[in-house]
């Protein structure tokens, strides 16, 4: 057994609004969204910025807190692009997240105990993430 096999958790995509520029802050709205996998499945809500904070609510009617702090960096080329509504191939950027779970149903307390990487793709009105438990 490789204790650093990846093991897939869910695919998230989550509709965003246009940026609120506050100062040096930039947040973004989150429109909804749902996210769906192996082990997860539900609606994503809520507000976000650089430094993310959100809920997801799972379809067994749980809700899971989310912080989400990472790393997206792509030239100002690239953001135009997926602003203009341009597909960019996600190798153009880097977009990497590491999530931490808050859950207080007994049947989700694994995603408190984890750790988790997320790989982010950024489309115009929708960012895609997908994660792994390692």
């Amino acid at each position: 057994m490789n204790p650093l096999a990846p093991s897939f958790v869910f695919e998230a995509r989550i509709r965003v609004g246009d940026p609120i520029i506050i100062g040096a802050r930039r947040m973004i709205p989150i429109t909804g969204g749902l996210f769906c996998g192996p082990r997860l499945a539900g609606v994503a809500n809520g507000i976000t910025e650089i430094h993310a904070r959100y809920v997801l609510k799972t379809d067994d009617g749980d809700c899971i807190g989310v912080t989400n702090r990472g790393l997206r960096h792509r030239p100002e080329s690239v953001t135009l692009r997926i602003a203009a509504g341009e597909w960019v191939d996600p190798s153009e950027y880097k977009f990497r997240t590491s999530p931490v779970f808050a859950a207080s149903a007994a049947r989700h307390e694994w995603l408190a105990r984890g750790i988790f990487v997320a790989a982010g793709e950024c489309l115009p009105n929708e960012v895609v993430l997908l994660v792994w438990e390692f």
